[in-house]
């Protein structure tokens, strides 16, 4: 059965963006090994596979994305990177606020028994929220004899499981989407990319035995300390009338989203194990590691957003990453057929890549 998120995240977006035009690399650009991985992979892919404009993830190293512009003068770089890297530093840092209803909502969705009546009233407060239930819950997957029209009946339909992932996502969404000017579009590629890493978690979840709204959420939300980097870099330019290059605002996010994404996640009051892999999904994975399967599903849903186009694009040998092999992910037909479903769901969830 098609999972909740992939029918109530469909609401959640306008209509996509034009595609990238790739820019053709030389045939002598090309890496030998990687060049004899993309013939392999389209050998082993003809065999046994009906769809081949499905299989993204054999190498194309034809494309390639154009460099991000550089910064003119590297000492004002400089200067500017040494003043928000002390904004991150700040243990009073503003974080990015939840919706004070959602906060709300999610604390009383820890309760197994929690009242429904009670969570209408609170979340009939929000107008978009309670739109967003109502509309999931008369989805094509929820829809059963009668249309619901109020939020209880809507809650019962859901389940609570779906519900505080619906809850999330709306919230999620709103937040990346208030900054305005050029940080809302690098806010909006942001939220496109962890919803897709949401839905790679979640499409090999039951391959490894997660839970699969936890998976989701993992994915969804391993990189929330990026939104911490995006409010500061915005308020540093509302301030000074200064933009922030956006090589820096990379340099800045990799450096601190993890440090910043694990406060937010404290902040949120988020459940475990999101905090933890928030915080540290960047660490060396190790065998004994409890978390060892998210930190390589992390992993393999970078590359993903990297081949799918969502991130510049990569020409990765796919079956040879160390990420693929640890997971003992094989270049066999059931895997194949796994991968290429996820191109499938993406178009009525996320917008295409710009």
């Amino acid at each position: 059965m098609l999972s909740f998120i992939r029918q109530c995240i469909t609401y959640l977006f306008t209509e996509p963006a034009e595609p990238p035009t790739p820019v053709r690399a030389e045939k002598d650009d090309v890496p030998a090994d990687l060049e004899q991985a993309t013939a392999l992979a389209e050998q082993a892919l003809e065999q046994d596979f009906p769809q081949p404009e499905l299989a993204w993830w054999i190498p194309d190293p034809s494309r390639v994305e154009p460099p991000r512009p550089q910064a003119k003068q590297q000492a004002v770089d400089r200067a500017l990177h040494d003043q928000l890297t002390k904004a991150l530093d700040d243990k009073n840092l503003e974080l990015p606020r939840m919706p004070h209803v959602a906060q709300r909502a999610l604390l009383a969705l820890r309760d197994e028994n929690v009242n429904y009546p009670e969570l209408a009233e609170l979340i009939g407060q929000d107008p978009v929220l309670s739109a967003e239930i109502l509309r999931v819950a008369n989805s094509v997957l929820f829809r059963a004899v009668r249309e619901v029209t109020q939020l209880e009946q809507a809650f019962t339909r859901l389940g609570q499981r779906h519900l505080r992932s619906c809850i999330l996502g709306v919230s999620f969404k709103g937040i990346t989407i208030r900054i305005g000017g050029a940080e809302r579009s690098i806010g909006e590629e942001l939220w496109r990319r962890s919803m897709v890493a949401g839905v790679v978690l979640r499409q090999f979840a039951s391959r490894f035995g997660l839970p699969e709204e936890e998976a989701f959420l993992v994915g969804l939300l391993h990189d929330i300390g990026m939104l911490v980097v995006l409010k500061v870099t915005h308020e540093y330019q509302q301030l000074h009338g200064r933009p922030v290059p956006r090589t820096l605002f990379d340099q800045l996010a990799d450096d601190w989203h993890q440090h910043v994404g694990l406060r937010l996640a404290e902040a949120w009051n988020l459940p475990d194990p999101l905090p933890e892999l928030i915080g540290t999904h960047h660490r060396e994975v190790r065998e004994g590691d409890p978390l060892r399967t998210y930190r390589l599903l992390i992993q393999l849903a970078d590359v993903a957003c990297e081949m799918l186009g969502y991130s510049p694009y990569k020409a990765h040998d796919f079956f040879g990453l160390p990420c693929v092999t640890q997971l003992n992910l094989k270049n066999d037909a059931d895997t194949r057929r796994l991968l290429s479903e996820i191109p499938r769901l993406l178009p009525d969830l996320v917008p295409a890549p710009r």
